[in-house]
């Protein structure tokens, strides 16, 4: 380490003597910050190593009085050791943080698949989906209704969800000293206001109530003044500014958030089949959670996970937060915890749940068995587990409709390669390269329509 702060101050004299001397100097203030930082915890993460060879070398003197018993709590020491040693080892690696102690500081890395794969060239039993499932009566009850729009809007955006608008925006006006309040009724409609400007977009809201005949909305004028609207919209707010979560970033909305999804999953009309997959929601404000998504038709804005139906109801969604959102099962990855966290809110059902290949993986099919669930689900190639199929590559070169599959009998996943107009590889716990379908394709050769085989897994 003193080597390295030595190379660096030669650099950075180098540097200052370039030119860049103000520049520099403050570089060097900030690497010394950080070196001084990474020597203190690896300081204190040494002493206790110390420490604990101390105490395993005071164990072995007392082994031959303590007997096994005494030579069982010094591989437990030596375990801690080692661990010691470890976290030592990473503080170089990681980003220091001046609010943690350094005894705290652990790596970060992404513990690997714990279940070593084994397949074997069959395929799963045509019965793998039970269909036997209870349906929510009162979401059928709801469907079953003839409501209208506005009735079912209603359903989501309650009085509740009204009122707590209501309450959070009048104790901000409060907060900032605005003489302004809003009821009930008036916050219905700007909510009936901010809809109606999605459907029919102007350069500008205020257009709503201008005077020229291509942009008076009678509706809207007649409902409530410009001056008051824009008065509701400076004090709108969905959450207290006094008990944010700092480590949130949605904190403002997360209350409306948490309230939506109990509805959304209230009304649910069930379904036994349901799949999870992102969605953007256009913003081109600044914001640390937004997103830019190259190639996507909304490349702006805040990127959504989502639960849904195969009709497109929307049961749950949350956020992503953007870099630096720790899994909550890391041996899931990312995809993975989104998965188990959105199912997390379902009742204890046999679903079985699609995703496309951000989210599958050998590992999420084995934890959707444990939670009684099955999954399909398109698989990246290099996350197959060294899977021994035919190579995409060599695939590739094989007429349309060739196929190859495997069983990974640990987590009863079937993991099936196809070649259609590209290879597609898909694993699944509810269904199996049986019985084949037909695929109806474009034959250049043949200047016709032909039919190839299609495994049923890719079928779904």
């Amino acid at each position: 380490m003193e080597q390295l702060a030595v190379h660096a101050a030669s650099v950075v004299i180098k540097v200052v003597s370039d030119g860049a001397g103000v520049f520099a100097l403050l570089v060097l203030v900030s690497f010394f910050n950080k070196l001084e930082l990474y020597a203190n915890q690896c300081a204190v993460l040494m002493e206790a190593t110390i420490e604990a060879k101390e105490d395993v070398k005071g164990l072995d003197d007392h082994s031959s009085i303590a007997g096994s018993d005494s030579a069982h709590d010094t591989d437990d020491e030596e375990s801690s050791d080692q661990s010691s040693m470890a976290d030592c080892e990473n503080a170089d690696d990681e980003e220091p943080s001046s609010s943690l102690p350094a005894t705290s500081l652990k790596s970060n890395k992404r513990p690997k698949f714990s279940i070593k794969p084994k397949f074997t060239k069959e395929d799963l039993p045509t019965d793998q989906i039970n269909s036997s499932f209870t349906y929510n009566e009162k979401s059928e009850w709801v469907l079953k209704k003839d409501y209208t729009p506005l009735t079912m809007f209603e359903c989501f955006f309650d009085d509740d969800v009204i009122s707590t608008i209501v309450r959070y925006s009048n104790k901000y006006a409060l907060q900032t000293g605005k003489q302004i309040t809003v009821d009930a009724n008036e916050l219905k409609i700007v909510v009936a206001i901010i809809i109606l400007s999605g459907y029919i977009p102007l350069a500008r809201r205020r257009m709503f109530w201008e005077n020229a005949e291509d942009l008076h909305n009678q509706v809207v004028s007649s409902a409530m003044t410009v001056n008051r609207f824009e008065e509701i919209l400076s004090i709108l707010h969905l959450a207290d500014n006094t008990k944010l979560d700092l480590n949130d970033k949605m904190a403002k909305v997360r209350p409306i958030l948490s309230m939506l999804n109990e509805r959304y999953l209230q009304f649910w009309p069930a379904s036994q089949n349901v799949n999870v997959d992102e969605s953007m929601i256009p913003y081109y404000g600044r914001h640390s959670a937004k997103q830019f998504i190259r190639g996507k038709p909304i490349r702006y804005g805040y990127k959504m996970w989502c639960l849904n139906t195969p009709g497109g109801y929307l049961i749950q969604s949350e956020p992503y937060l953007g870099q630096g959102t720790v899994p909550i099962k890391p041996n899931l990855g990312m995809g993975g915890s989104v998965v188990v966290d959105l199912l997390s809110e379902l009742p204890a059902q046999e679903f079985h749940v699609f995703t496309d290949n951000l989210f599958t993986s050998l590992a999420l099919m084995s934890e959707l068995r444990v939670m009684g669930m099955h999954g399909t689900g398109t698989l990246l190639a290099n996350r197959s587990a060294k899977c021994p199929l035919t190579l995409p590559q060599a695939m590739k070169k094989q007429p349309r409709g060739t196929m190859d599959y495997q069983l990974e009998t640990t987590s009863n996943t079937v993991i099936v390669r196809w070649n259609d107009n590209s290879v597609v590889t898909v694993a699944s716990t509810g269904y199996g390269m049986q019985p084949l379908q037909k695929a109806k394709r474009w034959s250049r050769e043949k200047k016709q329509f032909t039919t190839i085989p299609m495994p049923n897994a890719v079928a779904q």
